[in-house]
């Protein structure tokens, strides 16, 4: 049964990806721009920062329909694998304290860049994922044109909260729920 929900948890998740990159890149392959009477072919390019299994099953998509994929994991040994996928392979450990390898390389000519990688706090009770989440914000070049899709959760809204929308506002009850709204707020308070 589990893995049947996760599969239909999947599909529609893909439908909702495939959609909003589908409108900037399917239908918007090149960018009018006014100004000087021109157009500009939009970037191919999309970073996954967190190939574990959402990251992977993302990729896949990605990948069937033309797109150029970076990805990263924490694992040395998932590097093949990841290459094996036709995933450009990048290891990069994020912490409380910082961001260890090289993230330049994911924003590098990306259109869009993924923040994939789970709060953590299951195996890691300490996990900051809000710090995390700050360190690859503050790593981001001042040249990155592209958009920040951040993979957040219902989490952020509590269980009493009842029925919500985008308009509610998140009043989580679990501490990996709160870790999340925290990242979110660090995300909007953010500029590059």
């Amino acid at each position: 049964f589990r893995n049947k929900f996760l599969s239909c948890c999947l599909k529609t998740f893909y439908g909702h990806v495939y959609v909003l990159l589908n409108k900037r890149y399917k239908k918007l392959i090149y960018q009018a721009d006014a100004k000087k009477n021109t157009f500009t072919e939009m970037k191919k390019k999309i970073s996954i920062i967190g190939c574990g299994w959402l990251g992977k099953a993302i990729a896949k998509v990605l990948l069937n329909e033309g797109f150029i994929i970076d990805g990263s994991t924490t694992q040395k040994d998932n590097l093949i694998e990841l290459k094996s996928m036709g995933i450009n392979p990048h290891q990069i450990q994020l912490s409380n304290d910082g961001v260890f390898g090289n993230l330049l390389p994911l924003f590098e000519e990306a259109g869009v860049v993924i923040l994939a990688f789970p709060p953590g706090m299951r195996q890691n009770l300490n996990a900051d994922y809000a710090a995390r989440v700050n360190h690859v914000l503050k790593a981001i070049p001042k040249h990155f044109d592209g958009k920040i899709i951040h993979l957040s959760s219902i989490g952020v809204f509590g269980a009493t909260q009842g029925i919500v929308s985008e308009e509610s506002f998140p009043r989580p009850e679990s501490a990996v729920g709160k870790a999340l709204f925290k990242a979110e707020t660090h995300i909007k308070n953010f500029s590059a």
